[in-house]
């Protein structure tokens, strides 16, 4: 039975957001939770971050998202203050998420000014999230965003990382509550 749950995840630049979503996908998996969604990682290049891959979580495929202009331009794309976005590889996360539910643990990371201010981006993730065919939802969200999120879901609940080492404890929390082990660890709304 799907319970729909959303947890609106946000924090500033490195504050662990993709890593929380990826030891929740880690530990869901085995749990045998289906997974389904994006989840972003970092492109690095001489310690420096340039870009992030986007992966399928049901397939483990990865691709190259979005770059620094200083580190390539895929010519095709949207673009923002500071990333170039390729407009196949949007196409493809498109794909992947408008077959990701239903599903256990649908992971959405990210959602930013693309989605909620341009209505470009990842479109199939805010309907994917909409429809709710879902245990749990993980939404990435950006700080001066989530009252967008949150008019829309308003059912969701928000937590916000401060530095990596919340990681940890919050995936602990979610941990149990997959487990069925404790009830819902976050209140809903913008306080949570």
């Amino acid at each position: 039975m799907k319970e729909g749950r959303r947890l609106i995840v946000s924090g500033e630049i490195d504050s662990g957001k993709s890593s929380l979503c990826s030891a929740i996908v880690k530990s869901s998996r085995a749990r045998g939770w289906e997974v389904a969604g994006l989840v972003s990682h970092a492109v690095v290049q001489a310690g420096e971050k340039v870009g992030f891959e986007a992966e399928r979580l049901r397939s483990g495929e990865r691709r190259v998202l979005a770059l620094r202009p200083s580190a390539g331009v895929p010519s095709d794309g949207p673009a923002t203050k500071g990333w170039r976005f390729d407009g196949a590889v949007l196409a493809w996360c498109n794909q992947g998420l408008e077959q990701a539910t239903p599903c256990d643990l649908l992971v959405v990371d990210e959602l930013g000014p693309l989605e909620w201010v341009r209505g470009e981006g990842l479109q199939a993730g805010l309907q994917a999230v909409d429809g709710a065919q879902f245990r749990l939802a993980l939404i990435v969200v950006r700080l001066w965003l989530v009252p967008r999120a949150i008019e829309r879901w308003p059912d969701a609940s928000v937590v916000r990382l401060e530095s990596p080492d919340q990681v940890a404890p919050l995936s602990d929390s979610l941990l149990k509550w997959i487990g069925r082990g404790l009830p819902w660890p976050f209140s809903s709304g913008i306080d949570g």
